[in-house]
């Protein structure tokens, strides 16, 4: 039987889609569920310091620090860091917080030179802690009245220094929702267990949510005086962290912890401005190279096939391929499983923000966060967490 060269370019592309269901597959086997974790009441329960940056959060804060406060851990200590707030901050927390004998706001005149200014709110939280636990979360995530006590018995229990956990996400649009889903699954099919569980490999997940670390292993490391001007500051402390040694975990909060990601999707566009370029290691030919490369792979595993005609093999191995990819997300992400069947347009749309944003930032000569400007050589002369050790290094 002869095969033409559009009928092996098609079955080449089925066999992609079939490559990365199964490796969508692997991700969403490998994450464990917080929810799932069982709590036993008599455990002994070590003191843990929540540490919250928040700059100009009233409209969050106080939602988001009554759900901490709701949380029945016996043993918690609250440090909301006030980060050159300018709105009314600082009166929301008091009046949410101000009474509770467990909390304690710290106020952050000015930002000391070479500091992000997140980056230096956690480092003031973390030397105000007395925990033998920190959680660095942020200060517009709810949780649920049990989840630190299942995330502390997870910790125990698997003989961990580090857990990151994500949450399950609210979106205000359909569009929003298929840009989420596309980014953490394209990071869910990097994801190597092996790697992850190795300590000769820098593979490591943090979350701005829901960082938790040992006072014993965050000792050990050099702490935020490392990641001062680390944009991405979340994995950057996971990266820092793992570096020491320690074993590190990562489950998904789906059911115990809900952030809302972006109130719209122009605010999405607008967000990604201050930290996607990191991902490139401030390189303008990376960007436009991971761009070009992404719509070339679009090209030829989604364009041409429908213009050859398709085959039943392919078009069931993208069905396969997306059903696993929607039901990843919602066990993940707790997005809709339907949403797995926007991932083709998901996969146009998201190389072009992270390009616009490249494009921003090298007109910009660097970008604006937390109300400061951040020169580009300032940035590029802090970075730490260099994202193509991720790709490149192996497991030795």
């Amino acid at each position: 039987m002869d095969f033409s060269a559009s009928d092996i370019w098609v079955a080449v592309a089925g066999l992609w889609f079939l490559v990365l269901t199964a490796r969508t597959w692997n991700f969403h086997q490998a994450v464990g569920l917080l929810r799932d974790v069982e709590v036993d009441a008599s455990a002994y329960q070590p003191r843990v310091s929540l540490i919250i940056p928040a700059c100009n959060e009233e409209s969050t804060i106080g939602e988001a620090a009554r759900s901490l406060l709701a949380m029945t851990y016996p043993a918690l200590e609250f440090i909301f860091v006030n980060d050159r707030s300018t709105d009314g901050t600082r009166d929301v927390l008091e009046r949410v917080v101000g009474q509770d004998p467990r909390a304690k706001i710290i106020d952050v005149h000015e930002l000391p030179d070479r500091w992000l200014g997140k980056v230096h709110a956690l480092h003031r939280g973390s030397e105000a802690a007395t925990g033998d636990w920190f959680l660095f979360t942020d200060a517009d995530v709810h949780y649920g009245e049990k989840s630190l006590q299942k995330a502390i018995a997870h910790v125990r229990k698997q003989g961990l220094d580090f857990l990151a956990v994500g949450p399950g996400f609210t979106c205000s649009s359909v569009m929003l929702r298929a840009i989420l889903l596309q980014l953490f699954h394209l990071l869910g099919l990097g994801y190597s267990k092996k790697r992850f569980q190795s300590p000769h490999a820098p593979d490591a997940v943090g979350t701005g949510v829901f960082n938790l670390v040992s006072r014993s292993a965050f000792q050990k490391s050099k702490g935020f005086e490392e990641l001062r001007m680390e944009v991405i500051d979340d994995a950057g402390l996971a990266w820092l962290i793992k570096k020491t040694g320690v074993k590190v975990d990562f489950l998904s909060g789906v059911g115990e912890l809900s952030l809302e990601w972006y109130p719209s999707f122009q605010a999405f566009v607008r967000g990604v401005e201050k930290n996607s370029f990191a991902i490139f290691q401030y390189s303008f030919p990376a960007a436009v190279f991971s761009t070009i490369g992404a719509y070339i792979v679009f090209f030829a595993v989604f364009v041409m096939p429908l213009v050859f005609g398709g085959s039943n093999f392919y078009f069931s191995s993208l069905a396969i391929y997306m059903i696993t990819s929607g039901f990843t997300a919602e066990k993940t992400l707790g997005l809709s499983p339907w949403l797995g069947f926007t991932l083709p347009f998901s996969f146009v749309v998201l190389p072009g923000i992270f390009l616009r944003t490249a494009i921003l930032c090298m007109k910009r000569g660097g970008i604006y966060w937390r109300t400061t400007f951040y020169p580009l050589n300032v940035l590029r002369a802090g970075q730490r967490l260099k994202t193509l050790d991720f790709v490149f290094k192996k497991v030795r």
